[in-house]
């Protein structure tokens, strides 16, 4: 071999793997078509197949489509891209958007998608193409993300319903005893939901398709587009298109149309969104006691569930509605609407999302339903209306968090696994405050070497490294304890160390065994697959950083960092061309 060669290869190889890193699979490329997923839970499989694993479920979000292949099961599947996630979609479940229109409002389009970020772009630009008069606002938050999103992961703010998978479900809310291992339910079949369900409701770029959008369609009432005829569409098949009949209550002729076209002019809301949230409130059959007028409480009616909590709740939303004198249906409806517009569109929570998900003004106990799946929900039947109007002219005002990050929060797991990522007892001398399960930053003075005792709960691992180098000064240690169903949670130790040392992590106060490191096996189950090479990309996305010997898995090349080069490095190794030991 020539010196020249000689010297070349590092970078000859260098190039060769950028060029795996940008042109595999996975990769979105300029000529990728939009897609739009067309249904609920939609698997995202790693192959063409529904016998290869799943790597997410989906539903109505926007795709990268990069290309397509004939299955072994007759099915043509697309070959996709959704954030960090590649892999394969039956063709059936994703729509092509076709650019068809928004020639004369292009100026004025591309105005407003400059404004968002660019992992909005591509969603909203397809959205163009068929709706052409649609406008787009930008809401700039001064939250971040991860902020907002551990308010609301306090307490019981968002539930999820008791037959949902228990991934789903939160332990650390006061609904889960750690004693028992077993969850309580609120009033109804639910209980509290995790952060990662949570995160996926809250990102805005989950939800950007002809359907969900509509959670961030402004809500202020319009008499030149909504109409009577409209809600009429939004009531077809429930009790609201049927009337009712009460010789108390006789001005608006029974018409529940007519009661809600008077609400939205008396209260300023759209007639289309207060009939979207009767009908979610008290279900499509009209058997709730909130409305029947015949229990111990007479003639009250509480068509919007206003101040319906706790454990009774019928007798104290029955209550309520005794007090404001809500004695008929209309009255009930109007002065419903009143108080909707009074406490939440006047005060900035003007689209669905804004009203579950409080993130405007930071009052995130003034929030409308608990339910996690609310807004969306709600949007569903909200869009029903406008479905084949592609000439109308309807403004969305849809979030932006700060400092956002890259890619949109993941649809979590399915299963039956727990989500026990928390260190039942963190122990060292003088660590301050004293441990808590639910508290995630901790300090600790050492003079030389240390040791810091953990402990896990059944089921979840520690997960970094069993010990930690410490420079005299200021050191920051990341303890991180890994769930069933495989999310991480970091504990943070700001360790203020008098000379240099080293920190041991013992776990249940026993050294941890030394652990050999495989190259490319970023959590230790001694494969390298997709979930590596997912690692490491929300590691260079700097959405989930690496620590301990998850870092030093994904270090493919030893050189004490993960990049691009290492990105590759495992693509080439599934592609079976250059296999790892």
């Amino acid at each position: 071999m020539s010196k020249f060669f000689e010297k070349s290869l590092p970078l000859f190889l260098t190039v060769v793997l950028l060029f795996c890193v940008l042109w595999l699979p996975g990769v979105i490329h300029t000529s990728a078509l939009n897609g739009q997923v067309n249904a609920d839970h939609v698997n995202i499989r790693q192959g063409p197949s529904t016998a290869t694993p799943s790597l997410g479920k989906v539903d109505y979000v926007g795709v990268e489509v990069l290309g397509s292949e004939n299955g072994a099961d007759g099915y043509v599947w697309y070959h996709i891209q959704y954030g960090t996630i590649d892999g394969y979609i039956r063709s059936d479940y994703v729509t092509i958007q076709q650019q068809t229109g928004g020639e004369t409002n292009v100026g004025d389009f591309n105005q407003q998608l400059a404004a968002f970020p660019e992992s909005y772009r591509a969603a909203l630009t397809a959205l163009h193409g068929i709706y052409p008069n649609w406008r787009f606002e930008v809401n700039q938050l001064s939250t971040t993300f991860e902020a907002a999103l551990a308010e609301e992961c306090k307490g019981v703010r968002k539930l999820v319903q008791w037959n949902d998978p228990i991934s789903l479900r939160s332990m650390s809310s006061s609904l889960y005893n750690w004693d028992t291992g077993t969850w309580s339910k609120t009033s109804g079949d639910w209980t509290a939901a995790s952060r990662e369900i949570i995160a996926y409701y809250m990102d805005p770029r989950n939800f950007l398709d002809q359907q969900s959008i509509f959670q961030f369609l402004k809500q202020s009432y319009d008499p030149n587009t909504q109409t009577a005829d409209g809600v009429a569409q939004v009531v077809a098949g429930t009790f609201l298109a049927n009337g009712y009949s009460d010789p108390n209550d006789t001005a608006y002729g029974g018409s529940y149309v007519n009661v809600i076209m008077e609400a939205a002019r008396q209260s300023g809301v759209s007639p289309y969104v207060l009939a979207a949230t009767i009908i979610l409130e008290q279900g499509t059959a009209s058997t709730s006691d909130l409305i029947s007028g015949t229990t111990s409480y007479g003639s009250c009616y509480n068509f919007f569930n206003i101040n319906a909590s706790g454990t009774d709740v019928v007798g104290s939303g029955l209550q309520y509605a005794n007090s404001q004198g809500w004695h008929t249906r209309s009255a009930s409806i109007i002065g419903g609407a009143k108080f909707y517009a009074d406490k939440y569109i006047a005060i900035g929570q003007d689209t669905y999302f804004y009203k579950d998900y409080n993130v405007i003004n930071g009052d995130y106990n003034h929030q409308y339903a608990q339910s996690v799946y609310d807004a969306r929900s709600s949007s569903v039947r909200l869009r029903n209306i406008y479905i084949g109007n592609t000439a109308a002219a309807l403004t969305f005002r849809i979030p932006v968090y700060t400092n956002m990050p890259a890619t949109a929060a993941p649809r979590p797991v399915e299963n039956s696994q727990k989500n026990n990522y928390y260190f039942t007892d963190i122990s060292a001398n003088g660590l301050n405050p004293s441990f808590s399960m639910f508290r995630y930053n901790y300090s600790l003075h050492v003079t030389g070497d240390a040791a810091v005792s953990v402990t896990v709960p059944a089921g979840a691992a520690y997960v970094s490294a069993s010990s930690f180098p410490l420079q005299a000064g200021q050191n920051q240690v990341v303890l991180t304890v890994r769930s069933e169903t495989g999310y991480d949670n970091n504990y943070v130790l700001s360790v203020q160390a008098d000379a240099p040392g080293t920190l041991t992590v013992l776990k249940d106060g026993q050294s941890l065994p030394t652990v050999t490191v495989k190259r490319g096996d970023t959590n230790g189950d001694g494969a390298i697959d997709v979930i590596d090479l997912a690692a490491i990309r929300l590691h260079l996305l700097g959405i989930r950083a690496l620590q301990g010997d998850a870092f030093s898995g994904g270090d493919t090349n030893g050189d004490g960092s993960i990049d691009v080069i290492d990105l590759a490095a495992i693509r080439l190794h599934l592609l079976g061309i250059r296999l790892m030991g």
